[in-house]
């Protein structure tokens, strides 16, 4: 359980930045195509999407560098720093 929230933690940022989208996605679809306006299911599904899906795309999606660019966290890869300091000769 630490684990978890420790992971949930460094990633606050992420989850934030994404999670009233994938909510809300999750809300229409079980509204829209499934049908269904139980309550329980809604905040349920919508609370594990706009937690674990931003997690998600953060961790497969997106590079080191347009985490340390908008997200300030991450490193950047060596290559890139070897083009940023050959073309700045």
């Amino acid at each position: 359980v630490l684990r978890l929230l420790q992971m949930l933690g460094v990633n606050s940022m992420a989850i934030y930045l994404m999670h009233t989208v994938f909510s809300a996605a999750t809300r229409i679809g079980l509204l829209k195509v499934v049908g269904t306006s139980n309550l329980a299911l809604h905040l349920l599904c919508a609370v594990l999407a706009g937690l674990f899906l931003p997690l998600l795309i953060y961790s497969r999606f997106v590079p080191n560098v347009v985490r340390l660019v908008l997200l300030g966290t991450g490193r950047v890869p060596q290559q890139a720093v070897a083009r940023s300091t050959a073309g700045a000769s």
